[in-house]
C-alpha cells in the first residue's frame, strides 16, 4: 500500500507509523514533510494532509488491513507512546516525588544454598555481577498518591537511585535494565529463591516480563559514588497506572561485569530511591490491540475526562475525522471499544469534545 503523499513502504505498513513518529520532534509542531524524493521509506515524511490531520496533543493509532501496527518507541521521549504519536504541549504540570515503599537485594554466589536462601533487606541494593556472584534488586513504589486530574496523563517517570563504588563501579558500561515484576514479593522474607516462604519464584532469581523479550529501561553510565542514576520508566508506570498490569514493582539487573552497588531506602532521605512523576493535560494514550478470537480491533484509552475516538477512513487528502459510532464500554479504569476489522486501513484518535 501508499499513502498519498508518502514513498512506497512495507506490505505490512509497519514502518509508517515508525516514519510518522521519526518526523515529529521533541516540540509544539511537526518537522517538515521530505516529499517527491527517492529515499528510502525511513527518511519519507508524512503529506501536509496527514501532518494537519495529526495536530499537536492527538494520539494517533494507524490500524493497516487485519494487522494492528503497534510501535514500541526507542528514542523513550516523554511524549511518544505505544502506538501513534503525541506531541509536547506546553502546560503546567503536575510531579510526584515517590519514596520506595519497599527494596531488597537477591544474591547467588555459584549454588551455595545458604546465600540463595538469604534475606537482605535493609542492606545495600546492587547489580553487582562477577563471575558467579549474580545480585539484583526489587523496588516497589506505593503509587496510591498518584491520582491524575481529568483530562492528564502521565508525561515521564524516572527511577533514581544514587550510585556506590564500594566494590568498584561499571567501568565497561554494562546494560543496567529495568524488568516489571510479576508476582507478589515480601520485603522481609524475599530471596534469591524464593518471593515469599512458600511462594518460590519460578524461575529462581525473580519473575519479570519486559516489553516483549526487552527490558522497560536501561541505563549503561559510569558513575561515580554519590552520583544519581536514573532509568526512564515511563511505559511500565503507564501500565500501572491504567491497570493492565498489577504493581509487583520492578526488578533492576545487569550482566557482567557490572561492580556497582546502590543506595537503599533506609538511607539518608536525600540518597534514598525515588520515582520522579510527571503529568500535564493530554489526551488520554490510546491503546489497540487485534482480539485473536473474534477478529475485532479493540481499542483502549484510561478513563480520565470527556473524549471522542475518531477515525479518518479512507486514507485520502480529502478524508474527513469522523466520530466512531461503536459503543463505549466501561472495563475497570479503561474505556474499551470493539470494532469488526473491515480489511481497511485506517487512523484513529482521540480528542477532546
Amino acid at each position: 500500500m501508499k499513502l498519498p503523499g508518502w514513498g512506497a513502504g512495507p506490505s505490512d505498513g509497519r514502518r509508517w507509523v515508525t516514519c510518522l513518529l521519526e518526523t515529529m520532534p521533541p516540540g509544539d509542531e511537526p518537522g517538515p514533510p521530505t516529499e517527491n524524493v527517492e529515499e528510502p521509506v525511513s527518511r519519507v515524511g508524512p503529506p501536509p494532509w496527514l501532518r494537519s490531520a495529526c495536530r499537536k496533543g492527538d494520539g494517533v493509532v494507524l490500524v493497516k488491513a487485519m494487522n494492528v501496527v503497534v510501535h514500541r518507541d526507542a528514542w523513550r521521549w516523554p511524549h511518544a507512546v505505544a502506538a501513534g504519536f503525541l506531541v509536547a504541549l506546553a502546560a503546567r504540570a503536575d510531579t510526584w516525588v515517590l519514596e520506595a515503599a519497599a527494596d531488597a537485594r537477591i544474591l547467588r554466589i555459584g549454588t551455595v544454598e545458604f546465600y540463595q536462601d538469604a534475606n537482605y533487606r535493609n542492606d545495600i541494593l546492587s547489580v553487582y555481577h562477577v563471575g558467579d556472584n549474580e545480585q539484583r534488586s526489587l523496588l516497589k513504589f506505593d503509587l496510591s498518591p498518584v491520582v491524575l486530574p481529568a483530562g492528564h496523563r502521565l508525561l515521564s517517570a524516572r527511577l533514581r537511585l544514587v550510585a556506590s563504588t564500594a566494590f568498584g563501579g561499571n567501568p565497561t558500561g554494562q546494560p543496567m535494565e529495568v524488568w516489571r515484576v510479576t508476582h507478589p514479593w515480601t520485603e522481609s522474607e524475599v530471596t534469591w529463591r524464593h518471593a515469599s516462604p512458600g511462594s518460590p519464584w519460578n524461575p529462581a532469581g525473580g519473575a519479570f516480563a519486559g516489553i516483549g523479550e526487552s527490558p522497560f529501561a536501561v541505563n549503561t553510565s559510569q558513575p561515580g559514588s554519590n552520583t544519581p542514576v536514573e532509568w526512564h520508566v515511563t511505559e511500565l508506570v503507564e501500565q500501572w497506572l491504567d491497570g493492565i498490569h498489577p504493581n509487583h514493582g520492578l526488578l533492576l539487573k545487569s550482566p557482567a561485569p557490572n561492580n556497582l552497588t546502590f543506595v537503599q531506602r533506609e538511607s539518608v532521605p536525600q540518597d534514598r530511591p525515588q520515582l520522579l512523576l510527571e503529568s500535564a493535560p493530554y489526551t488520554p494514550r490510546l491503546l489497540v490491540h487485534l482480539d485473536a478470537a473474534t477478529g475485532d480491533v479493540v481499542l483502549s484509552w484510561r478513563t480520565s475526562g470527556p473524549v471522542v475516538l475518531q477515525q479518518c477512513f479512507p486514507l485520502h487528502p480529502e478524508a474527513a475525522w469522523t466520530v466512531v459510532a461503536a459503543p463505549v464500554e466501561a472495563v475497570g479504569l479503561q474505556s474499551v471499544v470493539r470494532i469488526p476489522s473491515a480489511g481497511d486501513a485506517r487512523l484513529f484518535r482521540l480528542q477532546a469534545p
